[in-house]
């Protein structure tokens, strides 16, 4: 054999060399990837719990969900069904709470809110989309139904675990993992796993850490929402009422002889303020303070507030403001509220006083200081009462936000004397309607 025929068997003897190596690679690249598959979960076609309220066992609620493993692009089913097994009509039939931990929150609705004796009724059909690459989760939901004595019964239902995964990814993290160890020199593959063990487990503990404080939100919000309600419901929608009563009944120029129609109309004025200062009291000294899901709601009726009260002392004086208050109770009414201001003097000394304060405002020398000026400061309590009253029950309950409506009101349309709590006041209120701009907007929806 010539040297020019080995060199060129030598040539080939290598290329085939260097393309049995490549395939070679290729092979055990490929067989990494591939084998030995990784163990899956169990495959639910359908997810099924079934529960009863206690004290109404003939009603059975069934919770449906269509698949028990899902994986990150998919979605899973979720439907609702109560069957009235009892010997009566049952009513008001209510979801009054959904926990969805691991998907996106969507609300669930009912088809019908009544159920007739041996009917049946569903929710609507939802496709939950998960929100977690990985974890198994359970979905909870409260619901309410009211029997032919109209005893509320509430309840809950939970489903089996339903496990997230992501199947493109945790083949790839195998694959990654098994290259580092064919592939690298053993203190590269100490250094690696070394990190990879730490990240890992940074990533479980976030992932605990998250779950533990959702966990801990949720108990929070479940036993701070009753007495929210019970808070609203006893104090801050009667003092809405009443702040509503001033802006009826306020009159903006009152005239130093009054007719009969505005004299009324004073003394109706005069009672509602002195409701709402009476349930001011109350509230002060059963709870202290306003307390709202929002420091900068808190922030605005309080100072608005104090500018109101402080008026009050100014041109009423505290003493007789006191003195009156004690003939009155939140269980007064305007008729005895008349009968009253006849045969109390400290109630006609403080209707003399309200008078005149009403009447600042066709006198000198400090016609800012008249009565009609602090209404603006309670027209403004109203809205953010109101609002913060029922914002806590807007996604959940309602599902869309509670209106915010207040009027401008121009700087110099303020009491006098105030300047710097209204100033304070003024600039919460820009910063509260910014964080309501943001709170309204977040009911939309993508491309709405």
């Amino acid at each position: 054999m010539n040297p020019t025929t080995k060199k060129y068997v030598r040539s080939f003897l290598l290329c085939a060399l260097i393309g049995v190596v490549l395939m070679l690679v290729y092979f055990v690249l490929r067989l990494t990837y591939t084998f030995p598959p990784r163990a899956t979960e169990t495959q639910q076609s359908a997810v099924v719990a079934t529960a009863s309220p206690s004290g109404l066992k003939g009603l059975l609620v069934r919770m449906w969900v269509n698949q028990s493993v899902v994986e990150s692009h998919e979605t899973d089913r979720l439907v609702l069904r109560f069957e009235n097994g009892t010997d009566q009509d049952l009513h008001d039939l209510k979801i009054i709470d959904a926990a969805e931990p691991g998907f996106w929150y969507k609300p669930l609705k009912l088809k019908a809110s009544v159920l007739a004796k041996g009917a049946a009724v569903e929710t609507e059909p939802v496709d939950l989309t998960p929100s977690a690459n990985r974890g198994k989760f359970r979905i909870t939901v409260r619901y309410q139904v009211t029997d032919q004595q109209n005893v509320v019964h509430e309840s809950s239902i939970a489903s089996s675990p339903i496990t997230l995964r992501d199947e493109v990814r945790e083949q790839r993290y195998l694959f990654i993992r098994r290259i580092v160890s064919f592939f690298t020199l053993p203190l590269i593959l100490g250094v690696v796993g070394i990190w990879f063990q730490r990240w890992q487990i940074r990533r479980d503990e976030d992932s605990k850490t998250k779950a533990g404080i959702e966990s801990r939100r949720q108990e929070i919000w479940k036993t701070i929402l009753p007495q929210f309600y019970a808070l609203s419901e006893k104090y801050y929608l009667p003092i809405v009422r009443s702040l509503r009563m001033i802006d009826q009944f306020r009159i903006e120029k009152p005239h130093m002889v009054p007719d009969e129609a505005e004299a009324k109309k004073m003394n109706r004025l005069l009672f509602e303020y002195l409701f709402l200062l009476l349930r001011m009291d109350l509230l002060r000294r059963k709870k202290g303070q306003l307390f709202f899901k929002s420091r900068r709601g808190e922030k605005v009726a309080s100072l608005a507030w104090k500018v109101m009260i402080l008026g009050s002392e100014k041109h009423i004086g505290r003493s007789y403001m006191d003195a009156a208050l004690e003939k009155m109770t939140v269980n007064t009414t305007y008729k005895q509220f008349n009968f009253l201001l006849k045969e109390s003097a400290a109630l006609q000394e403080i209707e003399e006083r309200f008078r005149t304060w009403n009447l600042l405002r066709n006198q000198e020398p400090d016609p800012k200081q008249d009565f009609y000026r602090y209404t603006h400061l309670a027209a403004i309590m109203q809205a953010t009462i109101y609002f913060e009253a029922n914002r806590p029950f807007d996604r959940d309950w309602y599902e869309q936000p509670t209106d915010f409506t207040l009027q401008g009101i121009p700087d110099d349309k303020f009491p006098a004397g105030h300047d710097r709590d209204v100033a304070k006041m003024k600039g919460a209120l820009i910063a509260y309607r910014k964080e309501i701009r943001a709170y309204m907007n977040s009911f939309k929806r993508p491309g709405a």
